[in-house]
């Protein structure tokens, strides 16, 4: 009844704890544990491996012997184990975050199977700091079950719902445009394709847990290799531009907002303050909290000395 899409790269810290809170969960159907190791090198395909010999019936591998997330894949790594997936759904949950209600794909699936109109079913997640496993908060969109607006999910960004929240039907996820494979992101055109093929139900209850910058997250590799933020935001610009096109302009005015933001994200990465007060972003800049735009303020006036400080401060700090 369900394939369990997990992605795992150097997650040896976490990739047991995911496994046990699958095999963990309490169904009246069967569901199989698609786990697409990629290249890891601290051990994390061992365990895998290992946990494949106890459970041959239910856990299936794919180890890969070359990285193919540095091949800038993007959102075919997800693919690796849609594709070979026999469940009418699919679950999906990478390999540094795991679920933490034992009914949570029963409690999925009996919705989805009493309302076949929905297209993605997903739910509360509560965020954990990677390092100590504290939890600092929610990804909690809505404050009551609720079905999900289409325009909610397009302005929301990747990060509206948790992506190991995520279950929707394999067969409303096929044929897929080009623009989506060539997203920067996977979570966020995903959403938002399933949301125009049907309707996203939100459910208001903490069934898994999102560790926050995890050693071997894509955040920190994001971070850790130093991408080209404009490139990236450009990336994005153009997957919103080409749903755009896509959707036949259905959702022109929330899409074309979202493309506003990442371009005042931009001009914030690239210290372009005056662009940043232009009457053209005057709403989002306003939006922003005194503190922050107190510091643009000091950055831009004196930004010479504003590095001398930071530098001394993190000379004190160590």
């Amino acid at each position: 009844m369900v394939s369990i899409n997990c992605i795992t790269y150097n997650h040896k810290e976490y990739i047991e704890n995911a496994i046990e809170s699958f095999l963990m969960q309490k169904t009246d159907f069967d569901y199989e544990i698609l786990i697409h190791d990629d290249a890891s090198t601290d051990g994390t395909s061992e365990i895998v491996l290992e946990y494949q010999k106890n459970y041959p019936k239910i856990i299936k591998p794919l180890i890969q012997k070359e990285n193919q997330y540095s091949k800038n894949i993007n959102c075919r790594i997800i693919d690796f184990n849609n594709d070979r997936a026999k469940g009418k759904y699919i679950a999906i949950c990478e390999g540094d975050d795991y679920w933490i209600d034992p009914y949570k794909l029963q409690k999925q699936v009996d919705y989805m199977e009493a309302n076949p109109k929905c297209t993605l079913h997903t739910h509360s997640v509560k965020i954990i700091r990677a390092q100590d496993d504290k939890p600092i908060g929610l990804i909690s969109p809505y404050k009551n079950s609720t079905i999900c607006k289409t325009e909610d999910v397009i302005s929301g960004g990747g990060g509206f719902f948790g992506t190991c929240a995520s279950l929707f039907p394999k067969k409303a996820f096929e044929n897929n445009p080009q623009w989506y494979l060539d997203s920067p992101v996977c979570d966020y055109p995903i959403q938002m394709l399933l949301a125009m093929r049907g309707y996203v139900y939100y459910s208001d209850e903490v069934m898994a847990a999102y560790r926050l910058n995890s050693q071997g997250s894509w955040t920190q590799k994001l971070f850790s290799e130093k991408r080209n933020y404009n490139e990236f935001h450009k990336k994005m610009i153009a997957m919103l531009e080409n749903f755009n096109e896509y959707s036949k302009f259905k959702y022109d005015g929330v899409v074309k907002k979202t493309i506003k933001k990442y371009m005042f994200d931009m001009l914030m990465v690239n210290d372009m303050y005056n662009e940043l007060r232009s009457e053209e972003y005057k709403e989002l800049y306003l939006s922003l909290s005194l503190l922050i735009r107190v510091k643009m303020f000091i950055k831009q006036r004196f930004g010479f000395f504003a590095k001398i400080i930071i530098g001394l401060k993190r000379k004190l700090q160590k």
